[in-house]
Parts: structure tokens; C-alpha cells; sequence
């Protein structure tokens, strides 16, 4: 193979024409479009993800005792909180790089997977003194 068909030759070159998996350049023409079918989508699973929470909280309301219901509340405010510390905020920072490597990529990949492993300890941690509040 020649180094047009995407084979690297030395160190320094640049194949012409590598397929880069992450480029965002065929987006450009269209990203006025995208963005606003984007933003609909996502007002539309905000508003499904709110209603079915209410619908969800209705029927717990109903099945459950006003003690048990106010456990499932507790959990489900520790919970909520320790979401938002979830990301780190690492989708935006991704999102916002004109370009990005494979590498960055699986970096991010494991970051994320080590915060997620750090909040669902911090959750089971939690659990003993949150239930101790219940009782």
C-alpha cells in the first residue's frame, strides 16, 4: 500500500487519506439543522422524563405507606444529588473540541468510568446513615 490508500510511513508523515472516525467536517454544512433537531429532542425527553416522573411518583404515592413513600424520597434525593457530580462535565468538554483523538476518547472513557465508580461507592457509603435517618 502506498501512503495515499492510508498506510503511515514515517513518523513525521501524515497519511492523506486516514479515516478519521471523530471529524466533524461533514457536519458543517448541515450543524443549523442538526442543532435545532437536536435541541427538540431533547426539550421532548426532558418533558417525557418529567411526566413519567410524576406518573411514577403518583403510583408509588398511592401503593405505598406515607413512611415507606418518604424512604423512597430520601434515597431518591441522595441520589439525585450525587448524579450531577456524575459527568464531571466531561460530555460538554467533549462536545466542544473542534477536534479530538482516539486517545482523548479512551481517556475520557476511563475517567468517566472511575467517577461513576467513585459516586456508586459514595452512594453505598451513604446508605447507613441515610437509612438511620429513616428509622
Amino acid at each position: 500500500m502506498t501512503r495515499e490508500e492510508g498506510v503511515e510511513g514515517d513518523p513525521g508523515d501524515e497519511p492523506r487519506h486516514r479515516a478519521d472516525h471523530f471529524g466533524t467536517d461533514q457536519l458543517r454544512p448541515r450543524i443549523r439543522r442538526l442543532a435545532i433537531s437536536g435541541s427538540i429532542a431533547s426539550a421532548a425527553g426532558q418533558v417525557a422524563q418529567l411526566l413519567l416522573t410524576l406518573a411514577y411518583n403518583v403510583v408509588l404515592a398511592r401503593l405505598l405507606s406515607p413512611h415507606d413513600f418518604g424512604l423512597v424520597a430520601m434515597a431518591t434525593t441522595v441520589v439525585s444529588f450525587l448524579q450531577v457530580f456524575k459527568e464531571a462535565g466531561l460530555p460538554t468538554a467533549t462536545i466542544q473540541r473542534e477536534k479530538i483523538t482516539e486517545a482523548e476518547v479512551s481517556n475520557l472513557f476511563w475517567i468517566n468510568v472511575g467517577l461513576s465508580s467513585i459516586v456508586a461507592g459514595l452512594m453505598a457509603g451513604m446508605s447507613p446513615p441515610v437509612s438511620r435517618l429513616a428509622s
